[in-house]
């Protein structure tokens, strides 16, 4: 593939291109670019209260920290579905304790790896399902890292996370 002049390129790659095929350039690059940021509160769409989906707030929240086998994940899409209503009017068998976010299927973009995950790098695009909690800007989730975890992600999402293809 050659290399496209520096007009054609958006003003963000001038710097440097990368080729789409190189996954490691591209995780240094993200690395490079968020590692030495300030950390701000993540914003969380939170259900304080049992009601209806008109009573949830957006509030910040702190930051989240990946545990021993845990990756912080920044949220690119949130599935909310009928069982989140339910939890969020009290209505499901598992209640939450307040305040809660609803979302249990999430996709996004690994930002930060614990100890003992070798699997996931920062940059890694994954999805994954919590119970509850992915209505927010970063979540941190569990790793599923066993070898049918991939074949699974495509045809049923259960639970931790999955490399996106």
């Amino acid at each position: 593939m050659p290399r496209p002049a520096a007009s054609e390129l958006p003003i963000r790659f001038y710097a440097r291109y990368i080729a789409p095929f190189d996954l490691d350039a591209r995780r240094a690059l993200v690395h490079a670019r968020t590692s030495h940021r300030r950390r701000f509160p993540v914003k969380a769409i939170l259900c304080t209260r049992y009601g209806s989906p008109d009573d949830l707030v957006l509030a910040d929240i702190a930051e989240p920290v990946a545990a021993a086998g845990e990756v912080v994940v920044k949220v690119a899409a949130v599935g909310l579905n009928f069982f989140d209503t339910l939890i969020i009017a009290g209505k499901y068998q598992r209640k939450p304790p307040f305040p809660f976010s609803p979302g249990g299927e999430f996709t996004g973009v690994v930002e930060r790896a614990g100890a003992g995950v070798d699997g996931f790098a920062p940059g890694d695009r994954v999805l994954g399902y919590v119970t509850f909690g992915a209505a927010r800007e970063r979540v941190a989730a569990a790793v599923d890292d066993r070898p049918h975890a991939r074949r699974r992600a495509r045809h049923h999402l259960r639970h931790g996370l999955s490399r996106a293809a």
